[in-house]
């Protein structure tokens, strides 16, 4: 299993504000979409507080130290398959992997979980700025939303090292006026000297 990590940030790092994006961007989250339909979404409890409900296409699953998550809707996805819960980002990409291995090596027969299919050996960190900072270290491949302006907010990708990273691809467009690129990067391996 790939484990990925799909992040959008200004030309300073900048993430998030008051629990949300700093922008407002639909086709940025239609590049979301895409990019994760028929993946694993790995996420911190806020990040899917914000959300609100499992993404319809993709299995979720929420990283709580406590354990626990309230609410009767929450009770109906962990019921229906929809959603798994997890005290450890650890357990998360294991329970991932568990997941996925049921793939074939081909990809194209999905494995129909009650509420979602899963079309991709690959489980994708989304948030919150705790877990990405966490699981940085582990991520083969980020796949990488960058805004050309500044914007005001909270939370910063500090973990984020341009070094670490080899670029795949990247795709130029204009939204609202605005520079944006969509980079596909990996994790860059070296070499070490003996």
């Amino acid at each position: 299993m790939r484990l990925s990590m799909v992040m959008a940030m200004d030309r300073n790092k900048l993430i998030g504000k008051d629990g949300g994006l700093p922008w407002h961007l639909p086709a940025e989250l239609a590049y979301f979409k895409r990019v994760t339909m028929g993946k694993v979404l790995i996420m911190g409890r806020k990040t899917y507080v914000s959300i609100g409900k499992p993404l319809p296409g993709r299995v979720s699953i929420v990283v709580s130290a406590s354990g626990q998550l309230t609410g009767e809707k929450f009770e109906q996805y962990l019921a229906d398959g929809r959603l798994y819960l997890c005290q450890s980002l650890d357990d998360a990409i294991q329970l991932a992997q568990d997941l996925t291995a049921q793939l074939k090596p081909d990809h194209e027969s999905g494995i129909d979980d009650g509420a979602n299919v899963l079309q991709h050996a690959e489980a994708a960190i989304i948030g919150g700025a705790q877990l990405c900072e966490a699981a940085m270290p582990q991520v083969d491949r980020l796949y990488l939303t960058v805004i050309d302006a500044e914007f005001e907010g909270d939370t910063w990708l500090h973990s984020f090292d341009e070094s670490d990273w080899q670029e795949q691809s990247v795709s130029n467009v204009q939204l609202d006026n605005l520079n944006v690129a969509y980079r596909v990067l990996d994790r860059a391996h070296r070499s070490r000297s003996v």
